[in-house]
């Protein structure tokens, strides 16, 4: 009984983290949709030169950084993760965690390309884009995967882990990834501002859910 009230208590505690995060994306998709699309461009051209948008004002070394950590959103990589990490977890006799991870992953995939045709919103066309983009804007898919993907599993981790550094390290890693790959996008010039924001206020969303219904068939440990 003690464990189910622990249990209990941990899953209260996140679904508190999760709303607050949530709660703060929107606000910030609401602020931006205030300010209007003047606000939005200028959050896009203001790394590019103000004479050729074409070129950045950010050396050459750190553009290159922005462009490999925005692969870390991108499908190949996030569907890998999430299908090595389930497998792993399925291997550590922890099916429920498993089912998790896959479900995290691919809902988020299937219904984030479902807002995509739901409002086939276009991409900027302020700068050029520094990366090659197929799909339309909102909401940003690496925002959306990253999200789902690496918060996922590090809630999944911190669950297990009882230090509370290990778990305030593993959360922070969790939000910071999906964090600085979103805001790679807009540097990129592939996404507005609120595409992004959109897109983590769906995966936190999408993952509170998941884990809702995943706690009521998670065995006390």
């Amino acid at each position: 009984m003690v464990q189910i009230a622990e249990a209990g208590e941990m899953m209260r505690a996140e679904r508190r983290l999760l709303m607050l995060v949530a709660a703060l994306c929107l606000t910030g998709l609401l602020l931006v949709g205030l300010a209007g699309d003047h606000v939005e461009g200028m959050m896009l051209t203001v790394w590019r030169d103000a004479t050729d948008p074409a070129l950045y004002r950010l050396p050459r070394w750190l553009l290159i950084y922005v462009e490999d950590l925005t692969a870390l959103g991108g499908l190949p990589v996030t569907l890998t993760v999430a299908l090595l990490a389930a497998l792993l977890l399925r291997l550590l006799e922890r099916p429920v965690d498993a089912a998790l991870m896959l479900v995290s992953a691919g809902g988020g995939l299937l219904l984030g390309m479902g807002l995509k045709l739901a409002f086939v919103r276009p991409r900027p066309d302020l700068v050029p884009h520094a990366v090659e983009v197929l799909t339309s804007s909102f909401p940003s898919s690496h925002a959306t995967m990253s999200t789902v993907t690496y918060l996922s599993l590090a809630l999944i981790v911190a669950d297990r882990v009882s230090r509370p550094a290990v778990k305030t390290y593993l959360l922070a890693l969790g939000c910071g990834l999906p964090l600085a790959i979103g805001l790679s996008r807009v540097v990129l010039g592939v996404h507005w501002p609120s595409d992004v924001l959109g897109g983590w206020a769906f995966g936190v969303a999408w993952i509170l859910l998941c884990r809702s219904v995943a706690f009521r068939f998670q065995p006390a440990h």
